[in-house]
């Protein structure tokens, strides 16, 4: 058959536009579009492949719902999710504790949104304890993860003088999913099977218990600790802005409400604690924080020099499994009970039923 080289393409015939059909054609996409974003911010509230995003929702959700005041409310990061096990200091100090620790990226801006959000719903515990990494306390404001934490964050206290910029940016990681976290969304598409599956767990009082330890992946992530500290040699102050403001309200609310605040070093492992470039970041760290806690008599810092473990015990270079957990928590207690022991006879019973100078 011969080859035909100027092959005529039936016409396309186009309808005349109307008001009409140009309206609903811009209109339906863009109610398309809200209406997936609707259905992703539901989605990722309970879904979410990023599991430190659902922690935080999920331990304000714990706090809120809690049926009775607890004696020791548990604050931090994840070393303190994995590290600190209720249960122990129950056995140790018979205080009844709830772990509230959610992410390093909410700082300790977290610790007090939490403990107000305690305060608001019962009365004051008899302590609080807060556990951060080393590395949380010399970093600022991150967006993305403040944005997960429920309420105005950006109207409580300490005030933040927040850019309109930096608002927006609130709203749009609120609200604007299918802008903001295409990269959790487009997980969820690739592995569709495990769509409705949350991989978020922890115990009724609120422990994550890690059972297995990696110590090749212990041994990596001290790498990423050595240069993430090589980083911060140029940033400035070790404890940055956010956190001193957070630690001088934490340090209001103790006062306030007369109950001890206690924050502990978190786990390390051993092999990154050894390294000199570590040890002289960490003397900054432990000496900056001793001088905050020193300015109230309720603020008491508690494992310094840190509890250290093998790699054989750890997740990962501050993440430990639950075996050491139970190990670290007993230590906390142990430091927790020592403190207590110290405070003269002659001091005035404060209202959380601890001792306390006179103010």
């Amino acid at each position: 058959m011969a080859r035909k080289d100027n092959i005529q393409l039936t016409k396309e015939i186009v309808e005349p536009a109307t008001r009409r059909t140009v309206v609903l054609s811009i209109i339906i996409p863009i109610l398309c579009v809200i209406a997936f974003n609707f259905f992703a911010v539901w989605y990722l509230a309970r879904y979410s492949p990023n599991i430190g995003y659902l922690l935080i929702t999920a331990k304000y959700n714990l706090v809120k719902s809690l049926p009775v005041p607890i004696d020791l409310l548990i604050l931090g990061d994840s070393s303190g999710n994995q590290g600190v096990d209720p249960a122990v200091i129950k056995d140790k100090l018979g205080y009844s504790a709830l772990n509230a620790c959610t992410i390093g990226g909410t700082i300790a801006l977290d610790d007090v949104w939490m403990l107000e959000e305690y305060l608001n719903h019962h009365e004051a515990p008899k302590a609080v304890l807060i556990v951060h990494g080393y590395d949380v306390w010399s970093r600022g404001l991150i967006i993305e993860a403040l944005s997960k934490v429920p309420g105005s964050w950006w109207q409580r206290q300490p005030d933040l003088n927040l850019t309109l910029k930096q608002k927006v940016k609130i709203y749009l990681n609120r609200y604007a999913p299918l802008y903001t976290e295409t990269q959790s969304l487009g997980m969820v598409f690739k592995y569709p099977f495990l769509a409705f599956k949350s991989g978020l767990r922890f115990d009724p009082i609120g422990y994550t218990e890690e059972p297995v330890a990696d110590p090749e992946q212990v041994r990596k992530d001290v790498r990423v600790h050595l240069d993430y500290l090589d980083t911060i040699t140029t940033i400035g102050e070790v404890v940055s802005q956010p956190n001193r403001k957070a630690l001088e309200r934490i340090k209001e609310l103790a006062e306030k409400h007369k109950f001890d605040v206690f924050i502990a070093n978190g786990p390390v492992y051993q092999g990154l604690y050894d390294d000199p470039d570590f040890q002289k970041y960490y003397d900054v760290v432990r000496q900056s924080i001793g001088e905050i806690t020193a300015t109230s008599d309720y603020l008491h810092y508690i494992l310094d020099p840190p509890m250290t473990f093998d790699a054989n015990k750890m997740q990962s270079a501050d993440h430990v499994i639950a075996s050491s957990a139970r190990d670290y928590t007993a230590k906390i207690a142990e430091s927790i009970d020592s403190v207590l022991n110290q405070i003269p006879e002659n001091q005035e019973l404060g209202e959380a039923g601890f001792l306390h100078p006179s103010h």
